[in-house]
């Protein structure tokens, strides 16, 4: 299906669990320290190339 619609499928589930240590009180949000690895993650997953921005 993405490549159908030309969008990435970058998958998320190792980031959380390698780092279940920042989620939130509740369980179900995460902290604002989660961010880096979350952008992190995409920038190592994602073909975006910033110079067509």
């Amino acid at each position: 299906m993405t490549a159908a619609e030309k969008v990435d499928y970058i998958d998320l589930s190792p980031i959380f669990k390698n780092h279940q240590n920042l989620y939130a009180e509740d369980g179900i949000h995460l902290k604002a320290d989660f961010h880096p690895f979350f952008l992190d993650h995409i920038k190592k997953h994602s073909t975006f190339d910033e110079e067509d921005a």
